[in-house]
């Protein structure tokens, strides 16, 4: 038998988590303890965990104490971490990602295409569609 790649263990412990719901047993040691709380926290809020729905991009306020704050220390993580494919992202209090740093174009692609971006709301609250 194949030996299974922990990515797929992960994927169906948070699939079997969203079909058990709340009350489904923890699949014990397949998932960091931290995670899995993650998960659940999140399944309370009713942020649906497969889609990230029509969350509004904000504009960034770069003019903010955290931003003007953070800018310079992201520059440099970017500048350290420039021969890894590594991101790097700051957050605002509620969520609200407002720095990004990546090394490729393909990395800075697929961090769009989940939200992870300037301005996108990654925070763990219920989100409505809008109509």
């Amino acid at each position: 038998m194949p030996r299974r790649e922990r990515s797929d263990l992960l994927r169906e412990a948070k699939e079997n988590l969203i079909a058990d719901g709340l009350l489904g047993g923890s699949t014990p040691g397949a998932i960091p303890d931290l995670i899995e709380r993650s998960w659940r926290r999140s399944l309370a809020q009713g942020v649906a965990p497969h889609r990230l729905g029509d969350r509004d991009i904000a504009v960034v306020n770069t003019e903010s104490l955290l931003y003007r704050g953070a800018l310079p220390v992201m520059q440099q993580l970017a500048n350290d971490l420039a021969d890894m494919e590594v991101a790097a992202l700051i957050s605002d209090a509620r969520g609200r990602i407002i720095y990004r740093t990546v090394q490729s174009a393909a990395q800075r692609a697929r961090l769009d295409s989940f939200g992870a971006s300037p301005g996108f709301d990654f925070s763990e609250r219920p989100w409505a569609p809008t109509d």
